[in-house]
């Protein structure tokens, strides 16, 4: 099998676990815009999610890794951009999970002050 052979394969895969990462990044975003603190469910939902979105891109980046180790070096610094650029938007969405997560930590744990009826 050549590496020309090899390196489609392993593109066409890629393409395909990208499109699962768009899937799980889009359900995430629908979750964040209908989110309540009142469901309980929406929490673990999105903890779930963002595993889910986490293993995801890992297999990515593994097959980016494979990829960048076959392509040659006249394209090496293109193919590299395009990897990078690609998980740009990967930190934008477990910034926006974490402090979805974080505020609905503090919102249940914070302790309210007592109400003092003496005024």
């Amino acid at each position: 099998m050549s590496d020309e052979n090899d390196l489609a394969k392993l593109r066409k895969n890629r393409s395909i676990r990208r499109g699962l990462v768009t899937k799980t990044e889009n359900q995430i975003r629908t979750l964040l815009q209908n989110f309540s603190f009142d469901n309980e469910d929406h929490e673990a939902k999105l903890e779930g999610l963002r595993n889910q979105y986490d293993s995801r891109l890992q297999s990515v980046k593994n097959l980016d890794q494979f990829i960048l180790n076959l392509t040659e070096p006249d394209n090496y610094e293109t193919e590299l951009i395009d990897t990078e650029e690609y998980y740009d938007l990967s930190f934008e969405v477990f910034a926006k999970i974490g402090q979805k997560l974080n505020r609905n930590r503090v919102t249940t744990t914070t302790p309210t002050a007592p109400v003092n009826s003496n005024h």
